[in-house]
């Protein structure tokens, strides 16, 4: 593995994390090759850090990889997360369920490079979903059993109204939010929500009600110290003897942490991380968004690629930490100048450059941007003990009629581009 690899990896793999982390290779033939395996992996499976570098087949009895197989080959396919439940055996005997979510890394090409598999101990979790499938019954004229599995688990267990009142809160509370459980009786159920998901848990809620079937939301709360935790909550209607309405059990359990991992995750797959711009998968879905809707809407749209100037002479002469600072320059000066609403600004990869204008008056206004990025890059650098004198240029194409496709319209913006660097480079180049 290369070094850039490795970087990303590192940006990748978080330390601390509590659950499986898995690494998996995707080989130009498609093959599967372990990449990465963590210590909680190691604890607790039969994955030691030698299968590093060894194929999945390898690794795995043929049944049992032909299940992960199918599952990896379901992500490559449709270049979109994976999640499903399953259970195993530790190596000490014990019976684990957990629940895996397969996300793909792609490179610069937009093929899936690497498939980051993450495995969440959900055991108690399922322990709790089992027994109060056996007591729901007799929830309607038992509320003590129900109270025995509550105030013995881990996620916050709520029981609420026909009303939308809270009429019990699991003891989790205090561990999980610290605040105590008598802050909660006798108020409506999304008093303690994140505004943005009231409406939408509300709507939900409701639909669940009147469907008969069972919920699954995520949403937000507030803990004691001002800060929003993540929730997913499970939950269902009970309706009694007569099929009226009675009361709704809701489990939710705290996902901050994987939250967090996960949009990480989707920063890694949509954005440059040296730029902090998107990358070309981003870059290329929002042209393509971007001519749909001049197709239906119609308007102007621009489209620029830019190079930096002579970049590997910069990174020859001044090494690759500068050319660095300088691909973050760029990225910096270039999003301070694109200012146009729903405009997009993105890193194509090594010292290419690109910006979408979706709403450009015409062709004198996209100039005119392209005119001010000349100038501001032209402005003096100062890097590390470096002064720099950084140019770019640009290749500069209105899409038509006949653009329908990002292929076009890219084509044109990569012919100016190369006229204007066969030009003497430093300047415009426009294409109709």
């Amino acid at each position: 593995m290369d070094d850039s690899k490795g970087l990303l990896l590192d940006k990748v793999l978080m330390e601390g994390i509590k659950d499986i982390l898995l690494v998996i290779e995707v080989a130009s033939d498609g093959e599967l090759y372990y990449a990465y395996v963590n210590r909680v992996a190691n604890d607790r499976t039969n994955l030691s850090k030698d299968v590093v570098g060894k194929a999945l087949r390898e690794v795995h009895k043929q049944e049992e990889f032909e299940f992960f197989e199918a599952n990896h080959l379901k992500v490559i396919q449709t270049r979109q997360a994976l999640s499903y439940e399953d259970s195993f055996l530790s190596p000490q005997g014990t019976h684990f369920y957990s629940q895996s979510w397969l996300t793909p890394l792609f490179d610069e090409n937009g093929d899936v490079q690497y498939i980051v598999v993450l495995v969440h101990d959900i055991t108690s979790k399922k322990q709790a979903e089992l027994a109060l499938k056996s007591s729901k019954e007799k929830l309607v004229e038992s509320q003590d059993q129900f109270r025995i599995i509550a105030e013995n688990s881990h996620d916050l267990i709520a029981l609420i109204s026909d009303r939308g009142l809270i009429n019990y809160i699991s003891p989790s509370c205090e561990e999980l939010l610290g605040i105590d459980s008598t802050a909660f009786i006798g108020k409506y159920y999304t008093s303690f929500l994140h505004p943005v998901e009231k409406q939408q848990l509300k709507a939900a809620f409701d639909l669940s009600v009147s469907l008969k079937k069972p919920l699954k939301e995520k949403y937000r709360m507030q803990n004691s110290d001002g800060n929003w935790l993540w929730f997913e909550l499970h939950g269902s209607p009970v309706f009694n003897e007569l099929g009226a309405y009675s009361h709704f059990v809701a489990v939710s359990r705290d996902i901050t942490t994987r939250y967090e991992y996960e949009s990480k995750l989707t920063y890694f797959a949509y954005y440059d991380v040296l730029a902090d711009l998107p990358n070309r998968r981003l870059f290329l879905n929002n042209l393509a968004e971007a001519l749909d809707h001049k197709q239906v809407h119609g308007g102007e749209l621009a489209l620029m690629l830019m190079d930096i100037d002579k970049f590997k002479q910069i990174n020859d002469e001044y090494g690759h930490d500068t050319g660095d600072l300088v691909i973050k320059g760029f990225a910096d000066r270039l999003k301070k100048e694109v200012t146009l609403e729903g405009s997009t600004v993105a890193r194509l990869g090594g010292d290419e450059f690109a910006v979408i204008l979706p709403k450009v008056k015409n062709m004198e206004a996209a100039e005119s941007i392209a005119t001010n990025i000349l100038r501001v890059m032209r402005n003096e650098w100062k890097l590390l003990d470096h002064t720099l004198t950084v140019t770019v240029s640009i290749g500069l194409a209105m899409a038509s009629a006949e653009d329908l496709t990002n292929v076009t319209l890219l084509k044109k913006a990569d012919v100016a581009l190369y006229e204007a660097k066969a030009s003497g480079r430093n300047r415009i180049q426009i294409n109709g």
